[in-house]
């Protein structure tokens, strides 16, 4: 047992937390449990646009098989305890697109936070420190570059229908910092539903001449898609 894993467990424990799948006290998210959920990558394609791009997507969960509950209980229940298991299966994604693309690492963009005060932490990005502490255990090289921002709207993509977010995509995001000239680019999200929102993120890398070669989310909505 690795320290940090057994410091979990003693906070876990004094806290009285039971595990959110199998209510076993101790850990908020049981071993027993996160391995059950591991091996479950899926990648998806998400079928070019007007904008003629393509991306290959690897998501650690399936929505409806797990991945709904979890990111309930981290990002609106704000269980953020869960942030290393969850950032485990999110390093599994991150493994998995680079693998398939044949990559010894990735500069990661991750999406921009929506602004959401009520939340009172960055999501995404408590979830991909965690990823990345596990992907160097793995001899994984990755740079995180914030390389596209949002413009600013606070409303949730989610309260949008399917056309809706497609058209507020379009005028979401603009580049930020400047990206390494040649190196395979990776986009992060935690949840990827319709699609438009990455989409969206990889028209602007394009444009930015970023070479976009995946997409690594926790979780997806839709089909499962082939094993990652």
């Amino acid at each position: 047992m690795r320290p940090p894993d057994l410091l979990s467990d003693v906070i876990d424990l004094v806290l009285a937390r039971s595990c959110v799948r199998c209510s076993r006290l101790g850990r908020v998210l049981c071993p027993r449990c996160l391995e059950d959920l591991r091996g479950r990558v899926r990648h998806t394609l998400i079928d070019a646009a007007g904008d003629g791009l393509s991306l290959h997507v690897h998501a650690a969960l399936p929505y409806d098989e797990g991945g709904q509950d979890l990111v309930l209980a981290y990002k609106e229940h704000g269980t953020r305890a869960l942030a290393p298991m969850l950032g485990v299966l999110l390093a599994d994604a991150v493994e998995a697109a680079t693998r398939a693309a044949g990559c010894a690492g990735a500069v990661i963009v991750p999406v921009p936070s929506h602004p959401r005060p009520q939340r009172g932490f960055d999501a995404l990005g408590g979830l991909l420190r965690c990823a990345r502490t596990d992907l160097d255990r793995r001899g994984l090289t990755t740079h995180v570059r914030r390389a596209v921002r949002s413009r600013g709207s606070s409303l949730p993509m989610k309260s949008l229908s399917g056309a809706q977010r497609r058209a507020r995509a379009v005028e979401l995001f603009r580049a930020g910092r400047p990206l390494p000239t040649g190196e395979p680019v990776l986009i992060v999200d935690d949840v990827v539903t319709t699609g438009s929102t990455v989409r969206a993120m990889a028209s602007v890398l394009a444009a930015m001449g970023a070479d976009v070669f995946a997409v690594a989310a926790l979780t997806a909505v839709g089909g499962t898609g082939q094993p990652g």
